[in-house]
């Protein structure tokens, strides 16, 4: 059985936020993320992501030697799960169902020369040895424009 720390975007239901261990303001929602999933390796839980919009503002440093990065996944040691409440398939009807990370206009426009990510794990000197099994399902990344050098996840270092 899988035990889960619950995070809200901001405009989730009263509802489900009254019921969330993290709720999103909707703006450098990243952050609030990267919280939730460090207290998720911390009390070895995993991350529900309720369904809504949840804003990536800013791509960040984590010391690590790897690229500037939105959300990094540590190093647990083990799977750590990160689920979607649910997502329309294909997004046939618009894009603001289900669980979607949006990239800020804002956020790619800080974008020089180099490449950034959205999501990456922690870089190690080991690869995948030391590192963590990621899992995700029903979750979106969708960017505010295609005109800058992007990864939406990467792993290449786990």
């Amino acid at each position: 059985m899988f035990d889960y720390i619950y995070i809200a975007a901001s405009n989730s239901s009263k509802e489900l936020k009254a019921k969330s261990d993290f709720v999103c303001t909707g703006i450098n929602d990243e952050l609030t993320i990267q919280k939730a999933i460090e207290t998720c390796v911390k009390d070895n839980k995993n991350i529900y992501l309720l369904n809504g919009i949840y804003n990536i503002d800013t791509f960040h440093d984590f010391h690590d030697q790897g690229p500037l990065s939105s959300i990094c996944i540590p190093n647990a040691h083990r799977e750590i799960r990160i689920i979607g409440q649910n997502h329309e398939y294909g997004f046939q009807k618009k894009y603001d169902n289900g669980v979607v990370f949006y990239v800020s206009e804002d956020a790619l426009n800080t974008i020089k020369t180099e490449s950034v990510d959205v999501i990456r794990s922690t870089w190690t000197d080991a690869g995948i040895q030391n590192s963590s099994s990621l899992h995700m399902e029903n979750i979106a990344i969708i960017l505010a424009n295609n005109a800058h050098p992007i990864r939406c996840i990467d792993l290449r270092r786990t």
